[in-house]
């Protein structure tokens, strides 16, 4: 259902906004569209699909007016979350050392960044994937976000 419903709903929309000249779709991919995670194969490939039909789509229908990015949320402190992490089937430390902005995102978080996607600030995007992860995908060091010394500096 995760590419399906964002094919179904490009579709109804995007046939409206193509006849319109104009228009913005923003679907929701996952930050697991781009890491392995056991047990979820199909969730990690449906979400991979859903940014493949993002920039499939966004290349097609921007000369005709319609832009198409998506949003890559990372952990999301929603309720399914919080059930999951009160029932013990996620550790939510684990996550948030892993963090560099050491935590996990609110809604509110993603709901910026899609109102910006779906805004005429970013007009000339489309096909793109935003990721909000608060750095979780960026962070590869083999210690927790919150051991990285403060003396450390780019070179």
């Amino acid at each position: 259902m995760n590419l399906t419903g964002v094919f179904l709903c490009s579709q109804t929309a995007g046939a409206r906004m193509l006849a319109a000249g104009r228009g913005s779709i923003v679907n929701i991919a996952s930050i697991s569209a781009r890491v392995g995670m056991p047990g979820r194969a199909a969730y990690c490939a449906t979400k991979a699909a859903v940014e493949g039909l993002t920039r499939a789509l966004g290349v097609e229908w921007m000369g005709r007016g319609v832009r198409v990015n998506a949003v890559a949320p990372g952990y999301v402190r929603t309720p399914m979350i919080a059930r999951a992490i009160e029932s013990g089937l996620l550790a939510e430390q684990p996550i948030i050392d892993r963090v560099p902005a050491a935590r996990l995102a609110d809604p509110a978080d993603v709901a910026r960044a899609v109102l910006f996607l779906a805004s005429p600030e970013s007009d000339y995007l489309t096909g793109q994937t935003l990721v909000v992860d608060g750095g979780y995908l960026a962070y590869g060091a083999p210690a927790p976000a919150s051991e990285i010394p403060s003396s450390v500096h780019s070179t």
